[in-house]
């Protein structure tokens, strides 16, 4: 439990803009649920699950399908973030070798990323030795 606490307290959310973006997009996701609940009703004929603009209905189905679906969806997330969250391990500060300004930050970022201005004085790669200025 104290890993959660730690996430939610000192990790993603600490940030507002992700804070109520996340907020936005559940609250979204739950009157778009709403709607689903409210407007398809039990028919005993399939119905449009998918219009194709270019070559019309390509996908009809049974009516518990528009919920299906969506919740298949909405388990794997979850799934995925529980079992990130407690078996992940920690990724490295530079995983991928990256020579370029933004690998060289800490994570996290402090506020000013750097305490002096870096100079850049050739390309990060050199992919052509011949070519490359």
């Amino acid at each position: 439990m104290g890993k959660i606490k730690l996430f939610f307290k000192k990790g993603y959310f600490s940030d507002k803009i992700i804070l109520w973006m996340s907020v936005a997009a559940l609250v979204i996701n739950l009157v778009n649920w709403a709607i689903l609940a409210i407007f398809v009703r039990d028919v005993d004929f399939q119905i449009i699950l998918h219009y194709n603009v270019y070559f019309g209905v390509d996908q009809t189905g049974d009516w518990k399908l528009s919920f299906f679906l969506p919740a298949i969806g909405l388990v794997l997330f979850v799934a995925n973030f529980i079992v990130a969250l407690f078996k992940g391990k920690k990724a490295e500060q530079n995983p991928w070798g990256g020579v370029t300004l933004e690998w060289q930050v800490p994570t996290p970022p402090p506020l000013e990323n750097f305490e002096t201005i870096p100079t850049v004085d050739k390309r990060p790669y050199v992919f052509n030795p011949e070519v490359s200025r």
